[in-house]
């Protein structure tokens, strides 16, 4: 099977979670993972390259 086209991510996880509570004042703690804010109507997934064919599925 040929790679016909192009997926595109459109959302970046940019926000650091950690376990750390947020009462304590001296550093922020080490990060446990990482978050990304999706609003209602944003493009996640973005797909070019390919014919109106594929597009359908």
């Amino acid at each position: 099977m040929k790679r016909l086209g192009y997926l595109w991510i459109r959302i970046f996880p940019d926000t650091p979670v950690t376990s750390k509570p947020n009462e304590n004042r001296i550093g922020k703690g080490a990060v446990n993972f990482w978050v990304s804010k999706v609003k209602s109507g944003q493009i996640l997934f973005e797909i070019s390259g390919i014919s109106s064919d594929w597009r359908d599925f």
